[in-house]
């Protein structure tokens, strides 16, 4: 059975890797694996060597699997066909992995604070492999006694303001000890839990993957303008802050997240829940509200100025045939849900409404989008 794997990571296993990434037709989590034994499931080095190519993140791979293989937590294995080659189909940009992958807003990082779980809590698992943004984010390297070859690498960070500590890395492209000490602002990590336990009955969490997030200006902080009838933020802020909030604006060349200007505040304040840096212009002029997280709490740099701008609209460039495209194929366009109350006949009717727009009035952008207003 073939399938289609962006991969998202490729983390170090006992001289092997342990691979998994996202099924491109579906969006669901796949973890590659070798044996049903988790002590011998390892991908080997050899398998993602592709002519000479090192299979690598974010490549987007054509796999062959004899079977899905789930184990205990880890309902995300399937077992590969190790007799039929890899086929790379082409690479993703980090816009377009954002836009392929859910982030986890669970309150804690995988059932807990610590870096750890037990028997009692692994059982109330479904999943094994979760993706978390994630602030403050350090790299740590420690070594056995002085035997750089035998060195592990931990990491710390802040999420929903709780602060988690040695939480073990595996992040290949981040076992170096150039990166230790390494500090992200802000950050998107693939925690994973093992499906069996160490030998003193924990299940270790781990990272798998570390994705610095890089926002659209270069002082690693949110620029939320105000543009118009509302507050928008733009590529690859747009597309992490689209998990968080309701709208979602397409543009020619840019994707955007827009706020309505009457919930300001409300954005405002889910911003300071996920310790996210931020300013607020008004009008690309000087900024009206403007904050840091440094040490656990936030501080002003500016102080808000009053909001009177309400409106009941707020435009988003979408062509008719588009949005109606989105609609027949049971997606809202706005929030890119899926739903499944488009049945076949409304799906059909929709499409020939689209052919009838189209027809009479053409395909221009602009629609509005009418948003209910609370007094």
């Amino acid at each position: 059975m073939e399938k289609t794997i962006c991969i998202i990571t490729k983390s170090k296993k006992r001289g092997g890797y342990c691979v998994a990434g996202f099924d491109v037709s579906n969006n669901q989590w796949i973890r590659l694996v070798s044996s049903l034994d988790p002590y011998y499931d390892k991908i080997s080095v050899e398998f993602m060597n592709v002519d000479g190519y090192d299979i690598q993140c974010f490549d987007v791979v054509n796999f062959d699997f004899l079977s899905y293989l789930p184990n205990g937590c880890q309902t995300e294995n399937w077992l590969i066909n190790k007799e039929y080659k890899p086929k790379l189909v082409k690479k993703y940009s980090l816009e377009e992995i954002l836009k392929l992958i859910q982030v986890d807003n669970d309150d804690y990082v995988i059932a807990n604070t610590l870096d750890f779980l037990v028997e009692n809590e692994i059982k109330n698992l479904n999943r094994s492999l979760y993706l978390y943004e994630v602030n403050n984010l350090k790299i740590q390297e420690y070594s056995h006694d002085g035997d750089s070859k035998k060195s592990k690498f931990k990491c710390s960070f802040n999420y929903k303001n709780i602060n988690y500590t040695n939480v073990s890395l595996t992040d290949i492209d981040f076992l170096n000890p150039k990166c230790n000490g390494m500090t992200l602002n802000s950050a998107l990590v693939v925690t994973s839990i093992p499906c069996i336990p160490f030998e003193n009955g924990r299940y270790y969490k781990f990272i798998a993957k570390i994705i610095p997030i890089q926002n659209s200006n270069s002082d690693s902080f949110i620029k939320i303008m105000k543009e118009g009838s509302f507050y928008g933020v733009k590529n690859n802020d747009a597309l992490l802050i689209n998990k968080y909030f309701g709208y979602k604006l397409f543009g020619k060349n840019i994707i955007r997240a827009g706020f309505h200007a009457s919930n300001l505040e409300n954005v405002l304040k889910k911003l300071d829940e996920l310790c996210i840096d931020y300013d607020v212009y008004h009008y690309s002029t000087e900024p009206t509200i403007s904050k840091r997280f440094e040490n656990n709490n936030y501080h002003y740099i500016a102080e808000p100025e009053q909001i009177n701008n309400k409106t009941k609209t707020i435009y988003y460039s979408m062509r008719r045939s588009e949005l109606l495209n989105y609609l027949a194929n049971g997606i809202n366009a706005i929030t890119g849900e899926k739903t499944d109350i488009i049945d076949e006949k409304l799906k059909f009717a929709l499409l020939d409404c689209a052919k009838m727009i189209e027809k009479k009035e053409g395909n221009d952008n602009g629609f509005k989008l009418k948003v209910i207003e609370e007094e």
